[in-house]
């Protein structure tokens, strides 16, 4: 027996030692990733792009870039490798040009690339700027402005290119919907939220980055509908919540080769144009949806504002745009009764989106026939209301014949054993199309809708009516 628990001891040391080692591997993996993202800097490369209608002597142009680089300077401290360029990929300097441009990123940690474009236009001066991150290989969205004179060039340029910055992190800790990140270059202490790796009141969008056996990069993943509210900063760390449409959209977020970033960003003040499109057919658009929009950051809080009713056009297209000052909206997307979907959403951070919906087809057949059921019982029940008349009529006049044949004439009319069968046979054929297509919502919803149905036909289509009918004429015909 000593021997035994000697063993046990033994064992339990170990299981403990080793339980804290892994505890302290994870810490120290944290640790090492900390000092090799937060003190890292940005490597950067912005190119001008100067449509040919732009009339600049080469001291000019060179005059801009010294400018933007003591612009840069003054606001990036230390937490940026930068340097401008004269030229770039872009065909052409416009701004149609910069949103269509989707060119390769090749896989670079902390590499940025800003697309700047110089045109003229009516006597002004029209700039954009577009940043692509190489970690996740995603471009961003186009920020532009006009200026009417030269001396607000780099001015305005030094602002566009912050409001394109996206910060990076890396997300260490999930815990359900509370996230831990590390920021990179998130060490550096800078003078301007503008280029600050936290913004108040900022969002990111996560990123999954997938590796094989070798560490090579198989696929990325940006998650649709998901977001990471920033909360808190000690230092390079991060603190934020996240807002999804789905259940865990982030796993566990331990796993070797899968690493978990988050995009942050500036949303541009403007809509979004949304496609709503079937789940199961991309091709298919969803016309004629009604769509609430709620301002609130978080589903269980009050919304900040009205509300916004907005309806699908011929294309299923609506758009979208930000309400006051709130960044992250709700959307309510409903087919006729029935919620299709609730989902966060972010006005002005892309151009275009599509959002997928279950097919709701099967429903709205199974509500159709029931609307014709209904009417159908309504007739039956006001036949019955007429034949009851009758009955009492022809009890009251002590016709004992006509009061048999009108009984008779009323038990022919439907009755509650007929409409069951027919809303079982609906019922039946609905869930098996919808379980068929795997839309458990509507499935749900059939089934919600037959049940009211039944408890309608329960009411008014009582068979102890029909002995309370018997038993009034007879007592009737009884009478002297």
């Amino acid at each position: 027996m000593k021997a035994l628990a000697t063993v046990i001891q033994v064992l339990c040391i170990l299981v403990g030692f080793s339980i804290s080692q892994g505890n302290a591997v994870r810490a120290d993996e944290d640790d090492l990733l900390y000092r090799d993202l937060a003190p890292l800097r940005y490597d950067v490369k912005l190119q001008l792009h100067w449509e040919r209608s732009v009339r600049r002597t080469e001291q000019q142009k060179d005059a801009l870039t010294k400018q933007l680089r003591q612009h840069l300077q003054a606001s990036v401290s230390g937490s940026w490798k930068f340097e401008i360029q004269q030229q770039g990929p872009l065909p052409q300097a416009d701004l149609a040009t910069l949103r269509n441009w989707d060119g390769p990123l090749s896989q670079q940690l902390g590499t940025k690339t800003f697309l700047i474009t110089i045109e003229s236009r009516n006597g002004e001066t029209v700039l954009g700027v577009r940043e692509g991150d190489h970690t996740t290989r995603q471009w961003g969205h186009v920020y532009h402005g006009t200026i009417q004179h030269d001396r607000y060039l780099a001015t305005m340029l030094h602002r566009l290119i912050g409001q394109a910055f996206q910060p990076l992190y890396r997300i260490t800790q999930i815990e359900r919907t509370q996230i831990e990140m590390i920021a990179l270059a998130g060490e550096w202490t800078l003078p301007e939220s503008l280029f600050s790796c936290f913004r108040p009141h900022g969002l990111a969008r996560p990123a999954l980055i997938y590796r094989n056996r070798d560490n090579e990069i198989q696929e990325i993943q940006m998650l649709p509908l998901t977001y990471l509210s920033l909360e808190s900063r000690e230092r390079g760390r991060i603190s934020a919540r996240l807002i999804s449409a789905f259940p865990a959209p982030l796993g566990s977020g331990r796993s070797k080769r899968v690493e978990i970033w988050g995009l942050g960003g500036n949303p541009a003040p403007q809509s979004t144009s949304v496609k709503l499109v079937l789940q199961t057919d991309p091709s298919q658009v969803l016309m004629g949806h009604r769509v609430v929009v709620q301002p609130k950051r978080y589903l269980k809080d009050e919304a900040a504002g009205e509300p916004v009713e907005l309806l699908s056009d011929r294309l299923g297209i609506v758009q979208i745009s930000a309400i006051d000052e709130q960044q992250l909206v709700w959307l309510y997307v409903w087919s006729g009764e029935a919620l299709l979907a609730r989902v966060p959403f972010v006005p002005g951070w892309s151009d275009r989106e599509s959002l997928s919906l279950p097919d709701d087809a099967e429903r709205l057949r199974v509500e159709g026939e029931l609307e014709r059921l209904r009417a159908e019982l309504i007739a039956d029940v006001s036949r019955r209301a007429i034949s009851r008349i009758r009955v009492l009529q022809a009890a009251s006049t002590k016709d004992e014949d006509q009061v048999s044949r009108r009984l008779a004439a009323h038990n022919d009319l439907p009755g509650r054993a007929f409409y069951l069968s027919k809303l079982s046979l609906i019922e039946t054929i609905g869930v098996r199309e919808a379980e068929a297509a795997r839309n458990r919502a509507a499935v749900a919803r059939i089934k919600r809708s037959c049940s009211e149905m039944k408890t309608v036909i329960n009411r008014f289509l009582n068979p102890d009516r029909d002995v309370e009918l018997r038993e009034e004429a007879q007592s009737l015909l009884k009478l002297p």
